[in-house]
């Protein structure tokens, strides 16, 4: 069986599809009918479809929508604060509507 992190995109940027695996992917997000894609190599790709349409590609696995504006690589959440993941220094807002799903995929250990 293949992992999650074996597994890859295609996504259509200027005239070709460029590959970009599932593991460099840190978070996704919505920038109108665009859609920026932070890698874990510090490089930033826009693509010109929406989150949502991009969303339905990505193993549920591993990304969670966790606002209207963002979906999250849950392997590359350094933090959990209130209502904010910190991926590479970048707080990442969780809306109200997706908090309690988004939650549900991580270990989140609480004192009584």
């Amino acid at each position: 069986m293949e992992s999650n992190t074996d597994r890859n995109i295609y996504i259509k940027h200027n005239d070709c599809f460029e590959k970009l695996p599932y593991g460099i992917i840190c978070y996704l997000e919505a920038a109108g009918s665009y859609c920026n894609i932070y890698m874990s190599d510090n490089k930033m790709l826009t693509v010109s479809q929406p989150l949502g349409e991009i969303c339905e590609f990505l193993c549920p696995n591993t990304f969670i929508r966790v606002h209207r504006s963002y979906v999250i690589n849950r392997n590359y959440v350094d933090k959990y604060a209130g209502n904010i993941f910190i991926i590479h220094d970048k707080s990442i807002p969780i809306g109200r509507a997706y908090r309690k799903e988004a939650l549900s995929n991580f270990n989140i250990v609480t004192k009584g």
